[in-house]
């Protein structure tokens, strides 16, 4: 249904209202009189109609996912319903509007309701990239059948959360000795330690935490979760901080390069049997000690904002002042550039023992990287996990 033009409509109300008008000083008369009389009455009780049902109407929505995956689809539902006795013969929806995240934005759509009914609408969206926004309808627009008034709300927002994706992982580095593979051959018996919790098996759960005993009771797969101090540690650092020259789309990009980087490798330590510690800024860390913990992580790097700054040390200073020198396995830091600030942090880090890679969205000059390297840190570019 086409949008009534309002601009038009009123001219032409105008035009034959003065010509009413014209015609009720040249004669009085009843023929001339009743055309005024309707042309008055008439937007009257169509705008007195709309306002009738304005107060009456009700719009419902959600998603089918509030979790969607970064390079999914999510589907918006809509449930529009008109309670009153007169009908909306123009009902206008506005869509929320990031076509960096979501593309073009759905044109208004502009539907009748009839008195005492229900409309359901359903529209799918792309998800391109992970983060907090605005998905479905942000506003209703109302007109009378004359097409002379509208009337204009604001929706409540519905927001949806996108997790960023699992990336392919590159190899171990060579001649680690601390690698994800040995890691968890080295600290299996170390993660089978209080145990804390018994599931139900989930795709995915590690074989050698099945509880026989209970599986066999109840005839069905049960797997313990264990909880041991002794299972190695990793420090996980995403730096969340984004220059304040760039425009949304290369913020949007960058922020979900960096969760990914951050998500991927996070899962990769869990599942080789490490305890890891997610931290950003001055923020106290987020414990994760099972494989199924992944999902905690990536909800919460859907949740989380990144932001424009000017300081060119990343907010890395907090996190390293506090573990420097305690006895972390290996630390990970994923951020979009290295100052020479940054680099020295680093460089304090891999001296006292730790295991340290840092994932740099930018290129790092050619003489932090010959330093940092020489001082056993690894480097890598986010695209290296793609």
């Amino acid at each position: 249904m086409a949008p009534p033009n309002f601009k038009r409509n009123r001219i032409r109300y105008a035009v034959l209202l003065a010509l009413a008008l014209i015609l009720r000083s040249q004669g009085i008369s009843i023929v001339h009189s009743l055309p005024l009389r309707l042309l008055i009455a008439l937007p009257a009780l169509s705008g007195g109609m709309l306002l009738v049902a304005w107060f009456r109407i009700r719009l419902l929505q959600s998603a089918d996912a509030y979790y969607p995956l970064a390079g999914g689809m999510v589907t918006i539902s809509l449930i529009l319903k008109n309670t009153a006795p007169v009908p909306v013969p123009y009902m206008g929806l506005t869509w929320s509007d990031n076509q960096h995240v979501f593309g073009e934005r759905p044109p208004s759509e502009w539907i009748a309701l009839p008195p005492r009914s229900t409309k359901r609408l359903r529209l799918e969206r792309p998800c391109r990239y992970r983060g907090r926004y605005e998905a479905g309808v942000l506003s209703l627009t109302a007109s009378d059948v004359c097409g002379l008034f509208r009337l204009t709300r604001g929706i409540p927002p519905l927001t949806v959360a996108i997790r960023p994706r699992l990336r392919p992982l590159p190899p171990v580095p060579a001649g680690s000795a601390r690698g994800f593979e040995e890691g968890a051959a080295a600290h299996l018996e170390a993660r089978r330690g209080e145990l804390y919790d018994i599931t139900a098996y989930q795709p995915g759960h590690p074989m050698m935490n099945i509880h026989w005993k209970l599986s066999a009771k109840t005839g069905e797969w049960m797997v313990g979760r264990y909880r041991s101090s002794s299972a190695p540690g990793c420090m996980l650092f995403l730096d969340t901080t984004l220059p304040p020259g760039w425009n949304d789309g290369l913020r949007i990009q960058a922020a979900d390069s960096l969760a990914s980087v951050a998500l991927s490798y996070g899962a990769r330590y869990l599942e080789g049997g490490w305890q890891v510690a997610f931290m950003t800024g001055g923020a106290p860390p987020v414990s994760l000690t099972e494989p199924d913990d992944v999902m905690t992580l990536s909800h919460t790097l859907a949740e989380l904002p990144f932001h424009h700054t000017t300081d060119e040390l990343p907010s890395f200073q907090y996190f390293s002042n506090q573990q420097t020198g305690q006895a972390l396995v290996s630390v990970l830091i994923v951020t979009r550039y290295i100052s020479a600030d940054l680099a020295a942090r680093l460089h304090e880090l891999a001296g006292h023992g730790s295991e340290v890679t840092a994932y740099v969205l930018e290129n790092v000059p050619p003489d932090l990287r010959e330093t940092l390297t020489a001082a056993g840190v690894t480097l890598r570019h986010p695209e290296d996990a793609e």
